[in-house]
């Protein structure tokens, strides 16, 4: 996800990052803040390509932050000829200028539903004004995958999921995102999704767990959220709620006007 200028700044976008791999799609949103915020989702032929364009960018030295390595990126100015060059360059991908993260207002949803000759009708057109889109689920993973590179190095095998509306098709514009967080990820049936190697003589060690499982997942969050408040882009207000019968991390993510519910546990 690369912040951009506007739209216009697309065919630029384009021809630089093709160097690294295919771009399958863009999709381009808008975010209203303090100023209106432009950003265009990349998509790579593969994850070797995207991550070949991520590895390869710079650090802003000019912020007294901790540095990150996220796929929250901006797009740098150039000058004015290098840029009149990099956009005269035959563009592939088309620009869909879509917003994944609003609908409509009421007004104008008013007009859609009066509109429509019957009940039905109308059912059906408030599903489709309102459910949430292609971009909309994109976004959704994109937080899910910010998350789980934010934990790969010490937990290689961490696994972050939407789950609920945001993917079971009942997910609405503008809904929360609801994320699940395991360390380890299980075995299913036949499918081996962390293929553990029993045969090994070399065996990590690890910090034993002497509490009750409920308070080691309340520590756990805790130190998770100040990892989420400290360290990665574009998450800020975030509350821990940790005596509810599921312990819970809120946040908010301006990059993607997205909130979100981050839980270690469905139990």
């Amino acid at each position: 996800m690369v912040q951009v200028q506007s739209e216009k700044s697309f065919p630029e976008l384009y021809n630089y990052c093709a160097s690294f791999g295919e771009i399958l799609s863009a999709h381009h949103y808008r975010i209203q803040q303090e100023e209106e915020q432009h950003y265009i989702l990349l998509e790579f032929g593969n994850a070797q390509e995207a991550s070949a364009a991520i590895t390869a960018s710079a650090y802003n030295d000019e912020l007294s932050g901790v540095p990150a390595h996220s796929p929250f990126l901006w797009f740098r100015a150039t000058s004015g000829k290098r840029a009149l060059k990099a956009a005269a360059k035959s563009t592939k991908a088309t620009l869909n200028t879509v917003s994944g993260t609003t609908m409509l207002d009421s007004n104008a949803l008013t007009d859609v539903l009066c509109a429509a000759p019957n009940l039905d009708q109308q059912i059906l057109n408030l599903h489709r004004h309102t459910q949430l889109n292609d971009l909309g689920v994109r976004l959704r993973f994109l937080a899910a995958l910010q998350v789980e590179q934010a934990v790969s190095g010490m937990f290689p095998h961490a696994n972050a999921q939407p789950f609920g509306s945001s993917v079971n098709g009942f997910g609405r514009m503008g809904c929360d995102l609801d994320l699940i967080l395991r360390f380890d990820r299980e075995v299913v049936g036949a499918d081996t999704v962390h293929q553990r190697n029993n045969e090994s003589r070399l065996v990590f060690h690890t910090t034993e767990n002497l509490t009750n499982g409920r308070s080691q997942t309340q520590r756990q969050m805790e130190s998770l959220g100040d990892m989420l408040h400290l360290f990665l882009p574009g998450v800020c207000h975030v509350r821990r709620i940790l005596q509810a019968r599921v312990p819970i991390i809120k946040y908010h993510h301006e990059h993607l006007n997205l909130e979100v519910d981050l839980s270690m546990s469905n139990l």
